[in-house]
């Protein structure tokens, strides 16, 4: 903790460029960020469901697309190889990654495409990520588009169309339903599949997020001017949730 009671990760001094293999500890510390905004945006989800199936589509997006990236985060050896058989593509993700981090001061987020983490987790399948959880993000992506850039108009015979039926917000609620299922299968295997050096850090990420939903030292839940008490109150319990899973398979 810093003198504000602050959680953060002792960085060793390095220097950093877009060629070097990401340290987990740099990682680590955002890590807590990414699950903190898949968390929140699971919530905000279910809160948005009967209210606004757009923003409620939305929100369930991106709790996945966030909890992709806190899974790549924690995952770096993955995202990383000497292996030389490992494809341009992971190479290019983690120079962008590297680059991004500024000698670590930097959330490397926006250095991370959409599609990037869609390909991360769609690669993962093969170290024995549930395809649910693949699945489901590229269901909800294709629902995000859908619900920000549609209706779409299509050309036929007799003109113009508007094409508002290429999916049901009922679709979005068969998603919501299954992201508790979804967030604690992603972890389970995290936990399972984490390198040795990375794995201790996985708990600690979880469990240092609890700030952002719930009063600490530095004073309201960090999340607390944007989200109601409920979202923030249920988005801690399957945090604590979490951190239970990870414990119990990691120490």
């Amino acid at each position: 903790m810093d003198t504000e009671g602050r959680p953060y990760i002792e960085f060793t001094d390095m220097e950093w460029t877009s060629t070097r293999h990401v340290d987990p500890n740099v990682l680590s510390y955002w890590s807590i960020v990414s699950l903190s905004r898949a968390l929140r945006f699971k919530e905000e989800a279910c809160n948005l469901q009967g209210v606004s199936p757009v923003f409620s589509a939305v929100a369930t997006y991106y709790s996945l697309f966030h909890l992709g990236i806190f899974l790549m985060y924690c995952m770096p050896q993955k995202v990383h190889s000497d292996d030389k058989e490992v494809k341009k593509e992971e190479k290019r993700i983690l120079h962008k990654i590297n680059a991004a981090l500024k000698n670590g001061t930097n959330d490397p987020r926006k250095a991370v495409s959409h599609e990037d983490v869609c390909k991360y987790l769609r690669k993962r399948q093969s170290d024995s990520l549930p395809k649910e959880v693949v699945i489901s993000l590229e269901k909800a992506k294709k629902l995000r588009e859908f619900v920000n850039y549609g209706p779409d108009l299509i050309h036929t015979p007799d003109g113009f169309r508007v094409l508002n039926r290429a999916h049901d917000p009922s679709e979005c609620s068969e998603l919501i339903e299954q992201l508790d299922t979804l967030f604690c299968m992603a972890v389970t295997w995290l936990c399972e599949n984490a390198a040795e050096e990375d794995r201790l850090l996985i708990p600690i990420s979880i469990e240092t997020g609890g700030r952002f939903f719930t009063s600490n030292p530095d004073g309201e839940a960090y999340y607390s001017q944007w989200s109601p008490p409920e979202v923030l109150r249920k988005a801690e319990l399957l945090r604590v949730h979490l951190f239970k899973i990870a414990e119990r398979l990691i120490t």
